[in-house]
């Protein structure tokens, strides 16, 4: 990819929707990184996550970030992996 077609990529707000299955969750991204792909989402555009149940509800910092950004959270399912791993399924859209 050369720098100019990154840059439009990476563009502000240039994402309908991003989508972030088993990213978030220890020893993989921190959910500071949402801070990042925030800006890349058009405004009225959704963001799906899925996240671990005990990451999301003992980690104050996953349920701070995830308030302090401009969205509505318009879904969150729990279902269960591996027969007894809780997990979340959250759509947030963009304010």
């Amino acid at each position: 990819m050369i720098l100019e077609e990154l840059l439009k990529f990476a563009a502000i707000e240039n994402f309908d929707a991003i989508i972030a299955v088993g990213v978030f969750t220890f020893g993989h991204a921190p959910i500071e990184a949402l801070y990042n792909l925030f800006p890349l989402l058009k405004t009225g555009g959704y963001f799906v996550l899925t996240v671990r149940a005990d990451y999301h509800d003992d980690n104050p910092a996953v349920q701070e970030v995830i308030k302090s950004l401009s969205w509505n959270l318009v879904g969150k399912e729990e279902f269960n992996i591996f027969d007894k791993e809780a997990m979340y399924a959250m759509v947030l859209k963009k304010d």
